[in-house]
């Protein structure tokens, strides 16, 4: 699901991680491998024969996998020594010096090169931030203590506004729920948005434990058929809806469920002195968190008014969300932003209106300050 039959040829870094340590022990590394979505699904009889022997030689290990999909490795990747890690202790047990390492590094890196017998390979690719490809997929875990995987799915639908793609049963306690995008994103953004998807189940759920961890955009999941090595059982693939999720009408579900940011302290006395002075009307461009928490503070539209009045501005439900969808605009987001922040605030179905239909039914005329004068 994550790569799909029609892309064989797709990347995918399995990945063999430790449970997790005793307190005052060190967790063990990872193992990767790195394979096509054609050897997975065409079960190719090698890869199989090295993941047993390896799990079979490491109790207490677990299969996964990196969700987001590498890009693909580079012709001269082993020939830098930026690309092995460093190390931060010698042989001996002591701190490396900064300069010490990049020697180091240098060292294997020519080992490698020439084939010395026993030289290690740089960093495995597909296993750092900086190797993950456009995203596709968002995903979140929420396991607290006591919580059924029901309630985990209604939880993560009321993050998300619809059910997961597809969700996994890790089969200890804990539900892992998967989102597929409609289009790629970068992994800043990708990042931005998970770190959204963490507020926004803190937010609604203040006693559910959320990794943080899972803003990486190289972080590894629990993958299905692989053994929990606690439970003894199977992780399995629990629900399966196929849905898919537009980036942008997400994000601006995600900011609607957080409260508004709080307003920023004014400067001391001092520092209004010590800044050039601005010219009059000039200010700083709105962003769609502005946008947000203004909309924040106007009423919900009330039905059975018609569309020319309320909204807390004498211009009415309508020409104020004419106004939302400017403000959107010179924010650098579209219409089906504007129409997404409205069906959060006054919905269609229940406050006697259709949003999308009022949206588009005119406004070229509109300003952006019908939206930022309403409640004023």
């Amino acid at each position: 699901m994550l790569r799909g039959s029609t892309r064989p040829e797709a990347l995918v870094l399995l990945t063999l991680f430790p449970p997790k340590a005793a307190p005052g022990e060190r967790r063990g590394g990872n193992t990767y491998y790195l394979a096509t979505t054609g050897q997975i699904l065409h079960r190719e009889p090698s890869l199989i024969a090295v993941i047993t022997s390896d799990l079979g030689c490491r109790p207490g290990y677990s299969l996964g996998l990196i969700v987001n999909e590498p890009r693909p490795v580079p012709d001269d990747w082993g020939t830098l020594p930026e690309h092995f890690a460093p190390y931060r202790r010698g042989r001996d047990g002591q701190p490396l010096t900064r300069e010490q390492q990049l020697a180091d590094q240098e060292q294997r890196c020519q080992a490698f090169i020439t084939g010395q017998p026993g030289a290690k390979g740089p960093r495995q690719w597909g296993a750092s931030n900086e190797h993950i490809s456009p995203c596709r997929w968002l995903f979140a875990e929420c396991d607290s203590e006591g919580m059924s995987l029901d309630d985990q799915l209604a939880l993560a639908v009321r993050v998300f506004g619809a059910e997961p793609a597809f969700t996994i049963s890790t089969t200890n306690k804990s539900l892992h729920c998967y989102f597929g995008l409609r289009e790629p994103i970068s992994t800043e953004r990708f990042t931005v948005l998970q770190k959204l998807v963490i507020a926004a189940y803190r937010h609604l759920e203040p006693e559910c434990s959320i990794d943080s961890s899972l803003a990486k955009p190289a972080q590894v999941m629990r993958l299905a058929g692989g053994l929990h090595p606690k439970t003894g059982q199977l992780a399995n693939i629990h629900t399966c809806s196929g849905s898919r999720f537009d980036a942008d009408a997400l994000e601006v579900r995600l900011r609607g469920l957080l409260p508004p940011s709080p307003p920023s302290a004014p400067p001391a006395p001092a520092a209004l002195f010590s800044r050039p002075r601005r010219s009059f009307g000039r200010h700083r461009p709105r962003t769609l968190q502005d946008v947000v928490d203004h909309l924040a503070t106007l009423p919900r539209r009330v039905g059975g008014q018609g569309t020319y009045v309320g909204g807390g501005s004498i211009y009415g439900d309508r020409n104020v969300l004419w106004g939302l969808v400017k403000a959107c605009e010179e924010a650098g987001y579209s219409i089906d932003t504007a129409i997404a922040l409205m069906e959060a605030h006054s919905p269609s179905t229940t406050c006697g209106w259709d949003v999308a239909q009022v949206a588009c039914s005119g406004g070229d005329h509109a300003s952006a300050a019908w939206f930022w004068g309403a409640g004023r």
